[in-house]
């Protein structure tokens, strides 16, 4: 790779997750993916970030230096993986979670159709508010929510897209930022072919409109459109949402970027 390694810089002032935003406003930000542009990398970067101010990325994570305080309480909701999984790929970016008391991880992954009977909303509607209940017993601040997965629980259940923007906006309001992560490949929302409102493609579709009409930060991570390439995985956009920041600008910009066998990441220059 010929180019540039360059840092994750979301915001003018160089920041990826500033403190002044942690500590005083209530964000929505949406990441975007596609097949074979999985997010736990950028997930596990933002963590950090949220964590300890910190970004493992085109560095030796043996020398970053991090406060033994983290400055942030961080939830992270997960449909798709468990606890185990996001502790070892946190651990190889030199964050450990186990023990930390500012990381909690709920596991909707393992049980969840122990807690969800996909044709009764009302069983989504508890479950959303025993999240609500179990999220104010675990943190005393207004914590960042990352939520991995939440079009799983879309689809597979009999929830329409707005019941669960419904649903969705309780932990918002409990919460500093909202990250959310969603699967849009373009054939789960094809309304050409699939327009009846209880089809997954109509409802992933109609979710993620209106889910962009609320944001204040998109981030789209998306194959090559020249295909695939040994020294490229993707690119990775990001673009301002529809909900301007109130103290904050995005810097607008495209990324290439490279997740290694081992997971390590490295951007560069577009």
């Amino acid at each position: 790779m010929s180019s540039q390694k360059q840092d994750l810089h979301i915001f003018t002032d160089n920041s990826i997750i500033p403190h002044n935003q942690v500590k005083s406003e209530h964000l929505f930000n949406l990441i975007t993916h596609v097949q074979g542009t999985s997010p736990t990398w950028l997930l596990n970067l933002l963590i950090e970030n949220s964590l300890y101010g910190t970004c493992s990325i085109n560095t030796d994570t043996n020398k970053q230096h991090r406060s033994n305080t983290s400055r942030s309480s961080v939830i992270f909701i997960s449909f798709l993986n468990d606890f185990k999984f996001y502790a070892s790929s946190l651990k190889k970016n030199g964050v450990e979670v186990q023990s930390n008391q500012s990381f909690k991880f709920i596991d909707l992954f393992t049980n969840l159709f122990d807690r969800v009977v996909p044709s009764n909303i009302e069983s989504v509607s508890k479950l959303f508010d025993d999240l609500t209940q179990e999220i104010k017993n675990l943190s005393q601040d207004k914590p960042i929510i990352f939520i991995e997965g939440l079009e799983f629980l879309l689809l597979s259940t009999d929830i329409s897209s707005i019941q669960c923007l419904s649903q969705l906006n309780k932990l918002h309001k409990l919460s500093s930022s909202v990250i959310l992560s969603c699967q849009s490949d373009e054939e789960l929302i094809d309304i050409a072919t699939f327009n009846h409102p209880t089809h997954p493609q109509y409802k992933l579709h109609d979710f993620l409109v209106r889910i962009l009409h609320r944001t204040n930060l998109n981030i789209a991570l998306r194959p090559l459109e020249t295909g695939k390439a040994k020294d490229i995985t993707g690119t990775l956009s990001i673009s301002k949402g529809c909900i301007p920041y109130e103290s904050l600008d995005i810097a607008e910009k495209e990324y290439l970027y490279l997740v290694s066998k081992d997971q390590s990441a490295k951007l560069f220059f577009r």
